[in-house]
């Protein structure tokens, strides 16, 4: 599925940024889960920020609130891989950007009827 993107230049307040209820209120998950609880999808979003990943996810969640979304599924971001070419990198303690460095998150929106929704 190839999507075209509009750019824009957003200033976000800060607290956005920080777990917020509404970004609380956005589970992420994978497709399986979004489609067991009888979930439509909404738009791929992309987001490109300045901040580190964790803030980045929460500016995401947070703005997928405001668009309707109650699930979230990642489809790609640019957070480097193991050098050992293992699927994951656990972070236990990340230390904040030496240098002005950027997070890019990709995922799809969904919304989720309350009737049907499971506790998955």
């Amino acid at each position: 599925m190839e999507l075209d993107f509009k750019d824009q230049v957003l200033a976000v307040p800060p607290q956005s940024f920080q777990d917020t209820p509404q970004s609380r209120a956005v589970k992420a998950g994978s497709r399986f889960y979004a489609n067991a609880n009888y979930c439509e999808f909404i738009r791929r979003y992309r987001l490109k920020t300045n901040a580190d990943f964790n803030s980045a996810i929460n500016l995401f969640k947070y703005r997928a609130y405001f668009m309707g979304a109650q699930r979230i599924v990642f489809v790609e971001s640019d957070v480097v891989m193991n050098a050992t070419g293992a699927d994951v990198e656990v972070i236990l303690h990340p230390s904040p950007p030496k240098e002005s460095t950027t997070s890019v998150i990709v995922g799809d929106l969904y919304e989720c009827p309350t009737t049907k929704a499971t506790t998955f």
